[in-house]
């Protein structure tokens, strides 16, 4: 017998993985909003959208373009909140989830999950990856392909890979 608990989450799946095809975006989103997303049904969803994250909140007027990916660990809830009227490209992908750096016999240590907000009127451009924890204020344009590792302010432009200090890596 399976418990109603885990009944759920194989219903909640098997929704995420039916809105992947090809439908009406209408029945797209009433599927994601069964699933527990919280997508308004002013928001276009395409195909191809690969949920793997706790929650989705999707505000009015927002677009999201073909195979984006939005990603967490199972054992970790994490959600991403996009704003309204903001435009996702395809191919996006939001990974909300991460390890800590580890002792030399196993780098990555433990893993972590982090929610990724994204503020009203954005643009996010093709093939960008957005790390954990990151939020992009209100208005800013995050040009195809680039690596947001930390927070943006408002109105920005961000572009390519927010450079960070390395160090070499001791035990």
């Amino acid at each position: 017998m399976i418990s109603s608990e885990k009944r759920k989450r194989l219903i909640k799946r098997f929704l995420l993985m039916l809105q992947r095809n090809h439908m009406p975006a209408g029945w797209r989103n009433k599927l994601l909003r069964t699933a527990g997303m919280h997508i308004s049904p002013k928001s276009l969803i395409r195909s191809g959208i690969d949920f793997e994250i706790t929650d989705a909140i999707v505000g009015d007027n927002s677009f999201i373009g073909k195979n984006c990916v939005f990603y967490s660990s199972v054992r970790f809830p994490s959600a991403v909140y996009i704003g309204d009227n903001v435009k996702i490209a395809p191919e996006v992908m939001f990974c909300c989830v991460s390890h800590e750096i580890g002792e030399s016999e196993l780098r990555a240590g433990d893993t972590y999950n982090k929610d990724i907000t994204i503020g009203d009127g954005c643009w996010i451009g093709t093939r960008t990856v957005l790390l954990p924890g990151v939020s992009v204020g209100c208005g800013s344009i995050v040009a195809a392909g680039a690596v947001v590792t930390k927070d943006t302010p408002p109105n920005t432009l961000v572009g390519g890979y927010q450079r960070k200090s390395f160090v070499i890596c001791e035990k």
